[in-house]
This record gives C-alpha cells, sequence and structure tokens, in this order.
C-alpha cells in the first residue's frame, strides 16, 4: 500500500498523511479487529483526550467508507460509542478476565 506524500489531508490529531501514518492506522484496525475477535476490551484516547473503552463492535462498512486505501472502516464502534479512527491517538487492548468470564461492555 502506498499513501501519497504530497496528500494536503491533515488529520483530526495534527498529522499530515504519509506511510508511516497509515501504517499506524492500518497497526489500530489490526488491533481492532484481533480485540473484536477474540472479544477482548480496548481503550482508546483520543485527540480530544476522551477515553473510550469496551468492545469493539462487528463493523461492515461499504468501501466508499474506509478510510483512505487502509482498508478498515472510518469508524469504529467501542462500547456504545462510535470512534473515528484517525481520531485516535492511544489505543490499548486489555487481557481477558483470569476467571475466563466474558468482559461485557
Amino acid at each position: 500500500m502506498t499513501v501519497q506524500q504530497d496528500r494536503s489531508l491533515e488529520t483530526s490529531t495534527g498529522l499530515r498523511w504519509d506511510d508511516r501514518y497509515a501504517q499506524y492506522l492500518i497497526a489500530m484496525g489490526h488491533l481492532c479487529a484481533s480485540a473484536e475477535l477474540a472479544r477482548l476490551r480496548v481503550e482508546a484516547i483520543t485527540a480530544h483526550g476522551d477515553r473510550i473503552s469496551g468492545l469493539v463492535a462487528p463493523t461492515r462498512a461499504e468501501r466508499r467508507d474506509h478510510l483512505a486505501d487502509t482498508g478498515f472502516p472510518r469508524t469504529l464502534q467501542i462500547g456504545d460509542a462510535l470512534v473515528a479512527l484517525d481520531d485516535v491517538v492511544q489505543l490499548t487492548i486489555h487481557p481477558p478476565p483470569p476467571d475466563g468470564s466474558s468482559p461485557g461492555r
């Protein structure tokens, strides 16, 4: 995948699109997909300082709703909140509960 270096698009975090930023988005997309599959809790911190935690809900986005050429949707549902992938500045995945119980929302 190649993202053009001269894109004028800036993200909500003030970063310009380049290959490194695109790779960051792809890594977050993969992490969320894995967390969804394993039903692991995640916590996202947005550029505005919001902390959103919960399970990643299944996402079925049309191709036009994907973020640039990353192959991942523009928004993810974490718990009850919709989060723009390019607004996330930190993403944490939590291990399953030691007793094997369901993590809930």
